[in-house]
């Protein structure tokens, strides 16, 4: 979800003012947004419910579990991940609504 209201940072950093002694001029360092933006601190602190994950995985990847072990874990990952962004953009779009 792309808007300028959303991928400003989580945390910003506001700009350092600096005084040059000897001529009295004052300097503003101004930093880059860098870091998280709203949209990834929304989807990091996004409750989850216990059986989510597993009731919706196969909706929200539009594929089934894999059934070899070692890939069925990611596969799990994969769709946590997706449901938690997918929750973040619908509580950032009723935000700007």
């Amino acid at each position: 979800m792309k808007d300028k209201n959303n991928d400003m940072p989580a945390f910003p950093q506001h700009p350092i003012m600096s005084e040059n002694m000897s001529s009295g001029e004052r300097t503003s360092y101004h930093f880059d947004y860098v870091g998280m933006t709203l949209r990834d601190y929304a989807a990091i602190n996004m409750p989850m419910e216990e059986g989510d994950v597993t009731k919706f995985a196969e909706i929200t990847l539009g594929r089934a579990a894999p059934q070899r072990p070692s890939e069925r874990l990611a596969y799990w990952f994969e769709a946590e991940a997706k449901m938690r962004y997918m929750k973040a953009d619908a509580m950032l779009k009723a935000r700007l609504a």
